[in-house]
Parts: structure tokens; sequence; C-alpha cells
């Protein structure tokens, strides 16, 4: 571990831009400073009441540079000269490496975007401010698929230069990511947007993550306990309550240090699964207490979501076992309920084989008992569409990104348009909607 003092950081690198922030503290103002601060106040409002050119002047420097210091002045009396306030104050103050958050959304915007540290949970990391003006001739609100097409062209670049040495995984549980102004914002003149990484979910609406990018895992990992939804086409989405429709529960975050072979790449996706189908085993058995208790359940544990080559680079050693059914039609059964409290499979109580062995995935069923959930049981691949390819391919081998391609993530399928209450919206391009 280096010993490197903050002050030695890499200027360009996230970690060094963040300390770079952190340490320019205000400095104390004396006596002086104070009146002359005070002076200037009130000559904006003068000039302000008069409409003289000292208001021009002022607000021209809130317009171009609305966080300066020489414009502190008339955004203390005028904020609302500062379009960007209109889409809300942590869009219009927000800087490289700031963190935001947010709940609901109207027509795919947030609407009650707010500030946050990058240690506690937030869905977006600022790594550029970008003007859209010469990106947008015709003075149209980017919406649906042309947002996602300048996130893909302007934001791709902003966002490689902040992440530097440590390229961002499209096949992880992160992508690039664009938030413009509000409409509202835009009709006063806003024509700023963040670019940034946003952490998504399997089917590409926004997740929380309470780390920043620099250090944060970038394979895809949930909490135990965790219940992952399941769509019409009977493919995983986000999290959910375990009491409505979901594709598998989490049972345990394994740390397959020892397990897989060390080098520069990681096993394939079906031998990761068989590698660690004992240690998955394990931790069923101790999620449920016994044995016999995952027995009656009929699921099959397994490792979800192979570690792709790119996140193995940057330092991922560990995976999620779940527990889940190979479904036909599939590819997964939906499961309803904890497995810890009556989980039911395709609407149907369990139905418990007669042998006493737990099958491990992959084993084929034995004559002349039920499946017992029995049979292959592949790593989720993410929905069509995915930038990325998928989030790794199944244990049949599905497809998947082709080696040293790198898509863009928000490149291929426009925002969700109304999104209903509360729903998080797609707002920054990524595929699968963000319902």
């Amino acid at each position: 571990m280096s010993t490197s003092s903050d002050s030695e950081k890499p200027a360009g690198s996230a970690a060094g831009r963040a300390h770079s922030r952190r340490a320019k503290k205000p400095k104390p103002r004396g006596a002086a400073a104070l009146a002359r601060t005070r002076g200037a106040v009130m000559g904006s409002v003068v000039a302000l009441a008069i409409g003289g050119a000292a208001a021009g002047t002022g607000i021209g420097m809130v317009m171009n540079d609305p966080d300066s210091e020489a414009a502190g002045p008339v955004n203390a009396i005028a904020p609302q000269v500062n379009p960007r306030t209109i889409t809300g104050e942590a869009f219009a103050l927000a800087a490289s490496g700031d963190c935001l958050n947010w709940t609901s959304s109207v027509r795919g915007q947030p609407t009650d975007i707010v500030s946050t540290t990058c240690e506690e949970p937030h869905r977006f990391e600022v790594a550029d401010r970008i003007d859209l003006t010469e990106a947008t001739p015709d003075d149209a609100y980017p919406e649906g698929q042309r947002r996602v097409d300048l996130a893909g062209e302007l934001c791709a670049p902003a966002i490689d230069r902040f992440v530097g040495d440590r390229p961002l995984d499209p096949e992880g549980r992160f992508a690039r990511a664009l938030i413009p102004p509000s409409a509202e914002g835009w009709e006063a003149g806003d024509r700023s947007a963040l670019c940034g990484i946003a952490a998504k979910e399997l089917d590409g609406s926004s997740a929380e993550i309470n780390q920043p990018f620099a250090v944060a895992d970038q394979h895809r990992l949930w909490e135990p306990g965790t219940c992952i939804g399941i769509n019409d086409q009977r493919t995983p989405t986000g999290k959910v309550e375990c009491t409505e429709d979901h594709a598998f529960e989490v049972v345990a975050n394994v740390d397959i240090s020892g397990l897989f072979p060390e080098g520069e790449f990681p096993p394939e996706p079906a031998d990761q699964t068989a590698i660690s189908a004992d240690a998955c085993y394990n931790a069923a058995v101790e999620y449920m207490g016994d044995v016999e208790a995952l027995r009656r359940t009929t699921l099959v544990p397994a490792q979800v979501m192979p570690i792709s080559q790119l996140s193995w680079a940057t330092g991922s050693r560990t995976v999620n076992c779940a527990l889940m059914r190979v479904a036909d039609p599939g590819p997964f059964a939906v499961l309803r309920g904890s497995v810890r409290d009556g989980v039911t499979i395709e609407g149907e109580a369990p139905v418990v084989p007669t042998t006493t062995e737990v099958p491990s995935p992959g084993d084929a069923p034995q004559p002349g008992t039920s499946d017992g959930g029995a049979g292959a049981a592949p790593a989720p691949a993410a929905p069509a569409g995915d930038a990325g390819g998928g989030a790794g391919a199944d244990a049949g081998g599905g497809q998947g990104t082709q080696q040293g391609e790198v898509p863009v993530a928000g490149a291929e399928q426009p925002a969700a348009e109304d999104p209903g209450a509360g729903e998080i919206p797609n707002v920054f391009g990524v595929p699968g909607g963000g319902n």
C-alpha cells in the first residue's frame, strides 16, 4: 500500500481531484475584505434595482460561472438569475467528484436531486459538467433517443478522463450517465449537463451505492436477503421486496480468493459456477439454518453474475450466491416470498423430493424423483439490449460482449418517458428502461 500523502495523488485521478476540492477551504476574511464584500453586495442590490450596467455584468458572471467567488454576491441576492438553480441547487453546484442522489422523477428527469458524500448512498458521481449548446443547434430540449446519443457522444470522453487508469467495466454495475437540466431550466437558458457514473440494476434502472467509484467493487453485488425481481421475459430486473415476484434470493457474499486460480483472466462463467458450487451450497445451508431447511425449498444454490475480465483486473474477488430455480419456460421460475418464510414457486408450495440429498448445480434429476430444483443453474445474463452484451454469459455459453469491446452505456435505448410516481427513471440512458 502506498504511503504517499494526499498531496502526492495524481491530479488527474478521481481521488486526487476529490482531495483537491476538500483542500480548498474558504480563507478567513479580515474586516477590510468583509467590508469590500458588503460593498459589492450593496452595489449589486442597487444595480439590480435600477437595472444598470453593473447588474448586467453581475448576471453575466452568474450565467457564465455561477460557482465563482465573484458571482457570490449576485447569487446571494438574486439566485434565480442562475438558470441552473431552477433544476435545483444540488444540480447547480455539482462539480467533478461530487455525488448526488434522488428518489422521484417526472418524465425521466430526477426532480429532487440532493448532494451527498460519496460514502453515503448515492446514485450518481459527477465526472464533469458539459455544455450542450453546440450539440443542440436546433435548441430542442434533449429527450428520448437524442438524450441517450448525447450521453454516448459527449460523456464518454469526460468519464474516461475522470476514471483514469481504472476503466469502467461495461459488464459491471456501473454505467456512463448524463443528467440534463430540467425542462424548466432549459427554458430559462441552462444548457449545462452533468456527465458521470451511475450504479445500475440488471434492467438498467438506477441503483444506490455507498462508495466512490475509485474504490468500489465493479462486480455487481447485493446484500444477503435481497430479492431480485423478474420481468415478463423471466429475466432478472432490480431489487424488490421478497413478497413480490422475483427470480432469486441472495443468500451470501462469498470471497472466492483461493477458489479461483489467480491470473490475468478469471475462469469462464460456467467454470465459475462449478468452482463456487460447494461454497454456495455451504452458504445456503448457513442462511437457511440447516440442510433439511434448504432441501425443503427445492431451490438450487448457485453463484450469480460471473466476474468479468475487467472487474477481475480491477480487483473484484467477491460473488453473490443465491437460491433459484431454472424453469421451462425460463430462464427463471417465478418465486414469491422469502425462502426463510414459505417461498412459493410458480404460485405453488415446493414439492419436496423424496431423496434426502440436496442436488448441486448441474446435477441431472434422479430417476423416480421430482427434479428438486436440479439441473443447470445458469448465472443470469442481463436483458437483451444491455450495454456490454449482458452481465455475463450463462452456463450454456450465451452471447456476451466481444473481447475488447467497450460499448457505451446509454447508446442503445431511449430513456423512459413517463415513469409512474415514485419510480426511478432511466435518466441517463441506461438500457432496460429504468422502471
